[in-house]
């Protein structure tokens, strides 16, 4: 749990600013605690955060265009969940915090 409070301070995502988050984000976060208190308390902290649904069929395909641009680039992408993420968040114009958010300039959006 030491982890989860030094990368997450609770008190910004229950109240002081507008947070969401993605269920693929949900997923990776929670897969990674290796104890059940752990894992229960993060959990805790993450159900009042507003979620989405980063995966759509049409966002997909977004996603897979957006792979190949950078491709293209001689950009890798080393994590499919790096993309989709960034997708998600740019045809929603919400901020994001990854590696690839760098690369947003060479989609041209």
């Amino acid at each position: 749990m030491t982890l989860f409070n030094r990368h997450l301070n609770r008190d910004i995502v229950l109240g002081k600013k507008a947070v969401a988050i993605g269920d693929l984000i949900v997923w990776e976060i929670l897969r990674g605690f290796r104890t059940d208190k752990d894992y229960n308390t993060a959990k805790k902290y993450l159900q009042p955060v507003q979620q989405y649904n980063m995966l759509t069929p049409e966002l997909a395909l977004k996603g897979a265009d957006n792979y190949r641009k950078l491709r293209k680039k001689d950009v890798t992408i080393r994590k499919t969940a790096d993309i989709i993420i960034a997708t998600f968040c740019i045809e929603n114009k919400f901020p994001f915090f990854t590696p690839i958010e760098t690369l947003s300039p060479s989609l041209n959006i």
